[in-house]
Parts: C-alpha cells; structure tokens; sequence
C-alpha cells in the first residue's frame, strides 16, 4: 500500500493518515498481542523487518539523504 502524487496538490490527507496507521500502529498493535506470552515464557524476541521495495524510490519520493 502507498500513497502517491504531489504532497502539496495531489494527496489526501485521509490516505495519508491510513498509510501510518498500517505502517505504525499495526506493528506496535502486533507487537502487544505477542510480547505478554514472550514475558510469561521468560524469553523471545521480536524483529521488526521491511522490504527491500522500501529503498527503491518511486515518482515524488525522495531518500532522507536527498
């Protein structure tokens, strides 16, 4: 999922809003439902992995670097 077009004139800010939940709130909300079964345990851990399509730029997208 993903939002394009120019920020200023071609976005929504709804979708843009719904980009963050599912890219944040969702990995916190999972995060949640497992670690209290990893404290009972006494062990686990939790890695949080993204996709190499994260790093492949798009129209109107820019690096932090650039």
């Amino acid at each position: 999922m993903g939002v394009g077009g120019e920020f200023a004139r071609e976005t929504d800010l709804k979708d843009e809003l719904n980009l963050i939940n599912l890219n944040l709130v969702s990995s916190v909300h999972l995060a949640k439902r497992v670690v209290k079964d990893m404290v009972e345990r006494g062990k686990g851990r939790i890695l949080f992995t993204s996709s190499i399509a994260a790093l492949m730029l798009g129209p109107f997208e820019k690096t932090a670097s650039s």
